[in-house]
């Protein structure tokens, strides 16, 4: 911009910014300046249009222009456009995914089908990973101050870790209204800090949280059975707290076309396994079939636009041939919530909805859980 602060001053000027590099402005006329960032310095031109016989066409062809700069800053490799989107979890093992899935561009239909099938396997694998790693972190305590806008669920997504294992270990209710300020106590992974009472032996606190004495002596360091003193506090890795049972809602209203099963195929022929079911709709919301956090969200090969939520350690629910995804990766989301639009996209035969329960990385029917 200070390439055009001699125009800052004149109150006929008018200015186009993009990012705060990218500038055009009109000096009167059909007289255009304009400012294109570049690898050395700011590339400085001038634009008249002023010299035509209708002054309508030359503005019509300054706007033109200002069109085309504002496409050459967004596409060139020296644009500066960034996004706010947050990165997958694994970012380099889903970086490398989605530059295969624009490779599928390349197979037959069948080889998309097959290919996508792969990569969706894969994908809820990476979960199993993710996981496994945490579980492999030592315990610490992580003191973390509450900003401006933040909620328990948003916390609990940056962390990774369950919600109510914060409200558990800093004594909150479901719908405390955080203060800007205020310190959370927060374990690495999940878990909950646990603080012995009289009459306490290790056997009964693991049995109590559904997990094992060796886990217990591992995380926290101890001799073997040892007797601890009244008021200490120890970590349960993985703690199962008891919690009502979840609650389904059903993510669109409309026909079931396809059920879970075997089935031939409407696009090749052959026979083949249905991992969910397809409902008939055009463009309606879809909603989350339970409380949850997106798991993924983007563009899967054949089935197009697709959201994949988890829900616990054990479930996860999958929604594909999209038109629109209104959600992003490691957001917090409530059964019911609109998530998408139906669509499409990917390999289909028109407007519907793929809907997936997968149960341990395994694809269950639907109907069990949800009714349409």
């Amino acid at each position: 911009m200070q390439y055009h602060k001699r125009f800052q001053q004149r109150y006929d000027v008018k200015r186009i910014e993009f990012k705060g590099k990218l500038s055009i402005t009109h000096i009167g006329g059909g007289k255009f300046v304009y400012t294109i960032p570049t690898k050395s310095k700011p590339h400085v031109g001038r634009i008249d249009f002023s010299e035509l016989p209708y002054k309508k066409i030359s503005l019509v062809a300054g706007f033109s222009v200002s069109g085309f700069l504002l496409f050459f800053m967004v596409f060139s490799k020296s644009g500066v456009a960034t996004t706010n989107e947050k990165k997958p979890i694994l970012t380099e093992s889903r970086e490398k995914q989605v530059s295969e899935v624009m490779e599928l561009t390349k197979f037959n239909p069948e080889e998309i089908e097959r290919k996508s099938e792969e990569y969706k396997n894969r994908l809820l694998k990476e979960d199993t990973e993710v996981e496994k790693a945490l579980q492999d972190k030592k315990v610490k305590y992580i003191s973390y101050t509450v900003r401006e806008g933040d909620t328990l669920n948003a916390i609990a997504a940056k962390y990774r870790i369950p919600a109510k294992f914060i409200i558990t270990e800093n004594q909150l209710k479901d719908h405390t209204k955080l203060k800007v300020g205020q310190v959370l106590k927060i374990p690495n992974k999940a878990g909950i800090f646990y603080k012995i009472k009289k009459g306490d032996r290790l056997v009964q606190i693991a049995e109590k949280y559904q997990i094992l004495v060796e886990d217990i002596i591992k995380d926290n360091e101890l001799v073997s059975y040892a007797i601890l003193p009244v008021g200490k506090k120890i970590f349960l890795p993985n703690a199962v707290i008891p919690e009502p049972p979840p609650i389904w809602v059903s993510p669109v209203k409309g026909k079931i076309s396809s059920h879970f099963g075997y089935r031939i195929h409407p696009l090749f022929g052959y026979r083949h396994f249905h991992s969910g079911i397809d409902i008939s709709l055009h463009y309606e919301p879809v909603r989350a079939a339970r409380d949850g956090i997106v798991y993924f969200a983007g563009f899967l090969g054949g089935y197009g636009k697709t959201i994949i939520l988890k829900h616990g350690s054990d479930y996860k629910t999958l929604y594909a041939h999209l038109s629109k995804i209104r959600v992003r990766e490691g957001q917090m989301v409530k059964a019911g919530q609109v998530i998408g639009i139906s669509g499409n996209t990917g390999l289909s035969t028109g407007p519907h909805l793929h809907f997936e329960v997968i149960y341990r990385d395994k694809a269950i029917n639907p109907l069990k859980y949800v009714k349409f």
